[in-house]
């Protein structure tokens, strides 16, 4: 009875572990802590690594320089002011021709037609001198007007002053004239200017020359 009381008592002790497994397991334990540790490290300088990249790869903010421009200290004293002086569109020719026949009046004393010039000009299709440059200034001068009230400029045609037969026509209504002038779309007092090409003989020099709504202005002389 005593013998298995002691038995049962040794049994119940817990077994004991040598000095050997002690060390083993401490040791293991050390090594554990100390890969963590380096673990951690590694990461935190990851971290930074990555972080000094994304720096560096940034793009640096340019500084922009604005040109300067270079004065001239001479480009004062070099440039002088010029002044042309204004040039009539009638010529000598024209100006002879007797007063009052480069003025008509027109629709009804509602405009005021000036014949500038009659210029023999090349005809730049064939290269023919038959075509003579008209060119007139249509000046409003009524106060109302109305959508009817305009002046045909590419239906002008021309006469020598002693043929009543021989008619010179537009070279091209639509493309080598301004066409119809509009008094509406002129201010009262104002005036716009507008040309006619007409197809005439070379050798003719004087014409008589109607314009639609206006009297004829006879007697032009044209201009080589």
């Amino acid at each position: 009875m005593l013998l298995m009381k002691a038995h049962n008592r040794d049994a119940e002790k817990p077994p004991v572990r040598p000095d050997s497994q002690r060390q083993n397991s401490a040791n293991g334990n050390l090594l554990s802590k100390v890969a963590i540790l380096f673990s951690v490290m590694a990461l935190t300088f990851s971290g930074f690594a990555i972080y000094q990249v994304k720096q560096l790869q940034a793009p640096a903010p340019s500084a922009t320089k604005t040109p300067q421009s270079k004065i001239n200290p001479d480009a004062s004293s070099s440039t002088s002011a010029t002044t042309t002086s204004p040039t009539t569109s009638a010529t000598t020719d024209i100006a002879t021709t007797e007063p009052g026949k480069l003025v008509q009046l027109a629709l009804d004393n509602k405009a005021e037609v000036t014949l500038l010039t009659a210029e023999r000009i090349q005809d730049p299709d064939t290269g023919n001198s038959d075509v003579v440059n008209v060119k007139l200034r249509i000046r409003r001068l009524a106060e109302n007007v109305s959508a009817y009230d305009f002046i045909n400029v590419g239906g002008a045609v021309a006469q020598e002053p002693e043929s009543t037969i021989a008619t010179y026509q537009p070279v091209d209504p639509i493309k080598k004239s301004t066409g119809p002038i509009s008094l509406q779309g002129i201010r009262k007092e104002a005036s716009a200017d507008a040309y006619v090409w007409l197809r005439v003989p070379e050798g003719v020099s004087t014409l008589n020359i109607r314009v639609p709504g206006a009297e004829v202005f006879e007697a032009v002389k044209i201009v080589n």
